[in-house]
């Protein structure tokens, strides 16, 4: 939400603020669903293996970035950046709707008392 506020900002320094909030929100929850989603279900010798393949994933976001260059040359960064968000948010909400039974197990090794 915070790179939504972001995209319509004029200002430099209220762009520099919602910038700074928007990491300190993508650092806070990224540990947490690291540590939660992907490691309390993958076996102790994996993790590491898990993990490297998260970060290929994750960064490795090659298609979007290409793209996102013509989007904002034709329709310019705020429209673009709305547009993004709003995928990304749809896409959170499909995975969350589709696949919550296997993301929230309550056997999970991490949910045991």
């Amino acid at each position: 939400m915070a790179l939504l506020v972001f995209a319509h900002i004029q200002h430099p320094a209220g762009g520099m603020a919602v910038l700074f909030l928007a990491g300190c929100a993508q650092s806070a929850s990224q540990v947490p669903m690291a540590a939660m989603l992907l490691l309390r279900n993958s076996d102790e010798q994996l993790r590491g293996r898990v993990m490297g393949i998260r970060m290929l994933v994750i960064y490795g976001n090659l298609p979007g970035l290409l793209i996102s260059g013509p989007l904002i040359a034709h329709f310019g960064y705020p429209l673009t950046a709305t547009l993004y968000c709003a995928t990304g948010l749809a896409f959170t909400l499909l995975i969350t709707l589709r696949w919550r039974a296997q993301l929230w197990q309550i056997e999970a090794p991490a949910n045991a008392r």
